[in-house]
């Protein structure tokens, strides 16, 4: 087990809602523990026989409450394998979520299924922690309203897609503070563009002299 896996499952996965504190966890089983927000889930191949149907807190404590079924939401046929460079989507989607003025609701459009950016950026660096991002094998289903899949070795993922509004706006630029919805082609090139663009030098202290 990777304990880097199960602090980034606790940092970005489970429920920050006080409502359903049974997601504030991470459910334990033998051989498995898995996170979800219900936005996004993670599904880890390494469990825990001293925590063996427990949910349990970042601190380690035990939360009380019966965990949802995720074997249910998993489709059981994965169609339509999505052909990219996943090392470069996860560096353009954790850039783009760096920058001063993202909106956390903002979307990349991957083969007509719509994603948010910040989720996507999550799950693409849960994998990256396990060494398996050139491995990994993204799945995007033909329903737009059925959760896109991402499997390795040791990693299962479910990403609920987003709703398109308006399709002509793909790609419009951004009006005050509102969402966008990009492409992956124009995701991927504003990040080639700006990280190839000459930073500013700092002042040095005293520089004048």
């Amino acid at each position: 087990m990777n304990k880097k896996v199960i602090k980034a499952m606790y940092d970005y996965i489970v429920s920050k809602d006080h409502i359903r504190p049974i997601l504030m966890g991470v459910h334990f089983e033998k051989e498995r523990c898995y996170a979800t927000d219900t936005h996004i889930l993670a599904v880890y191949k390494y469990g825990s026989e001293k925590f063996d149907g427990q949910t349990v807190s970042v601190n380690g404590e035990k939360i009380k409450g019966n965990y949802p079924a995720i074997d249910r939401i998993i489709p059981k046929k994965l169609i339509n394998p999505l052909k990219v460079d996943f090392r470069q989507l996860r560096a353009a989607c954790s850039w783009w979520a760096k920058q001063s003025d993202h909106n956390p609701d903002d979307q990349v459009v991957l083969n007509g299924t719509v994603l948010n950016i910040r989720y996507l950026s999550r799950m693409l660096y849960l994998f990256s922690l396990t060494a398996e991002l050139g491995s990994l094998t993204f799945y995007l289903n033909a329903d737009a309203s059925r959760p896109v899949v991402g499997v390795s070795e040791s990693l299962t993922t479910l990403l609920m897609p987003c709703q398109l509004e308006d399709e002509s706006r793909i790609d419009d630029e951004r009006i005050d503070s509102e969402l966008i919805t990009v492409s992956y082609a124009n995701l991927i090139n504003t990040y080639a563009l700006e990280i190839c663009r000459p930073k500013a030098k700092k002042s040095e202290p005293m520089g004048w002299l």
